[in-house]
C-alpha cells in the first residue's frame, strides 16, 4: 500500500511540474506575440493618412478602380501620367479571357476612374 501511495504522489507530482511549465511557456509565447505589434493610437493614424492624402496630391497620384477580367480588381492609386497600357503592365494581372482590343491603351486615366477590362 505504501508504494501505491508513492506512485501516486509520484504522477501527481511529475503531472503538477508539466502543467506549470506549460503554462510559463504559453504566457511567454502569448508576451512575444503581443510584443511584435506596433501599438498606434487612433489620432496616430489620422495623422498618417492626412500626410498620405497630401503626399498623394503632391505626387501626382490619382484613385482608379480596375476590375472585369483581371486576377486583382480593386481600387489603384496611380501616377496621372501613366497611360492604360503601362498601367496594366505595372500593376494588373490579366486573366486569360481578357480581350484588350476593345481599350485604348494610349488613354489616360482621371482620379476616380473606373476601368473595366473586357471578356
Amino acid at each position: 500500500m505504501v508504494k501505491i501511495k508513492r506512485k501516486s504522489v509520484l504522477t501527481i507530482f511529475i503531472l503538477s511540474i508539466i502543467l506549470l511549465i506549460m503554462t510559463i511557456f504559453n504566457y511567454y509565447n502569448q508576451n512575444k506575440i503581443n510584443s511584435s505589434y506596433k501599438n498606434i493610437s487612433l489620432s496616430k493614424f489620422k495623422e498618417d493618412e492626412s500626410n498620405n492624402y497630401y503626399k498623394a496630391q503632391s505626387n501626382n497620384l490619382i484613385k482608379v478602380y480596375i476590375g472585369g477580367s483581371v486576377q486583382n480588381p480593386g481600387f489603384y492609386e496611380i501616377d496621372k501620367s501613366l497611360s492604360i497600357n503601362e498601367i496594366l503592365n505595372e500593376y494588373i494581372v490579366l486573366k486569360q479571357s481578357a480581350d484588350l482590343t476593345k481599350i485604348n491603351l494610349n488613354k489616360k486615366l482621371n482620379s476616380n476612374d473606373r476601368l473595366i477590362i473586357p471578356e
